[in-house]
């Protein structure tokens, strides 16, 4: 199981939440985050959320992944979030890809430095 770290950053009048993930990650880390999310920083004006994979060690495999896209599906709130992944290797680059690809409403997009996910997040 992951541990995950949450932090927010405000940048332009926008609050961008930030979970850091950190050791072997699963299905069940991602969506407890998101559900954590929902609870605790429900009342904020979020404009997304980024999530660093860089400390972790992605353990969702191609066949799992559509468990993630599922929940997301299921959970119209995310719709209207910018949703950057911070990766450092290939293997966790290729999910956000996907997700980019496969749901063309949902503003997914993978990044390798925070700042350009930031940046990204300050965007109109």
């Amino acid at each position: 199981m992951a541990e995950v770290e949450y932090r927010l950053i405000e940048s332009n009048k926008h609050t961008i939440i930030v979970r850091e993930f950190f050791g072997d990650v699963e299905v069940s880390d991602v969506t407890e985050s998101f559900k954590y999310i929902f609870k605790e920083y429900a009342e904020l004006n979020i404009v997304g959320i980024i999530t660093d994979l860089t400390q972790a060690n992605f353990k969702i495999g191609i066949k799992e992944f559509p468990k993630i896209l599922q929940f997301i599906l299921q959970n119209k709130k995310l719709f209207n979030l910018k949703m950057a992944v911070i990766a450092d290797t290939p293997e966790k680059t290729v999910f956000p890809m996907l997700a980019q690809v496969r749901f063309k409403f949902l503003p997914v997009k993978p990044f390798t430095t925070m700042q350009a996910a930031v940046q990204w997040m300050n965007e109109a």
